[in-house]
């Protein structure tokens, strides 16, 4: 290929290192967003049961309110609690989120759309006296 000046060739040299150099800032940024979403939800999972799970076994029902509701005020949208459940033994909270990844950054990514999905856990422990 021949440059009519050097000018041309630096053009065409920028072109052919700036775009693929952009294209790997994109993806970067793309899963970048995805770890860190990914990270956000699984803190705010585990903020929930811990506060839910201070009212197991006593009130099962309180608990599950109240993981849901501290993970709306964290900024979790009620659409995006999937489930919040109570084990059979009452010693347990379980609450499950799914965020749908922005289709642009899931594009870039992943080349089809994403969704996160976290479960956080939390157990309590019910410790027996025996009066004498």
């Amino acid at each position: 290929m021949m440059f009519k000046s050097r000018r041309n060739l630096a053009i065409f040299l920028a072109g052919v290192v700036a775009i693929p150099t952009s294209l790997a800032l994109e993806t970067y940024i793309a899963r970048s967003y995805y770890d860190v979403a990914t990270q956000r939800l699984r803190i705010l999972g585990a903020n929930a049961v811990r506060s839910g799970a201070a009212y197991l076994p006593s009130n099962p029902q309180l608990a599950a309110q109240v993981a849901d509701k501290v993970a709306n005020q964290s900024g979790v949208a009620q659409e995006e609690i999937v489930a919040t459940s109570v084990s059979e033994d009452g010693l347990g909270l379980t609450i499950r989120f799914e965020e749908k990844v922005p289709w642009h950054i899931a594009m870039f990514a992943f080349g089809q759309p994403k969704t996160i999905g976290v479960e956080a856990t939390a157990q309590v422990s019910v410790r027996k006296s025996m009066a004498i």
